[in-house]
């Protein structure tokens, strides 16, 4: 049985997170924040795609970010709201299966 998917979100918040201020590589984040996932394949398999592809398309989505932002500089962000902007941007453009209702 897979983990509620907002509790997956979470850790990949923290997995992020790591990757931001660390800036370790994402397999040895992936490894040391994520891996007990590793025992439900589908919520582990989802937290490592969206990881990835968070980290693949950061310019770009940040560049999202940026175009929709008023009256605020992209750097005065905090850094848990701009991954968790990145995470959402992401999951909307890149992931078939979020419910339409998302």
């Amino acid at each position: 049985m897979s983990l509620r998917r907002r509790l997956v979100r979470e850790r990949v918040l923290q997995a992020l997170y790591a990757y931001e201020l660390s800036h370790e590589p994402i397999q040895f984040i992936i490894e040391n924040v994520v891996a007990d996932l590793e025992k439900q394949p589908e919520s582990f398999a989802f937290a490592k795609q969206l990881i990835l592809k968070v980290i693949e398309c950061n310019k770009e989505l940040d560049d999202l970010i940026r175009q929709r932002i008023e009256h605020w500089e992209f750097n005065r962000l905090a850094i848990i709201d701009r991954i968790v902007l990145r995470m959402s941007i992401c999951e909307l453009l890149y992931f078939d299966d979020i419910p339409p209702k998302v």
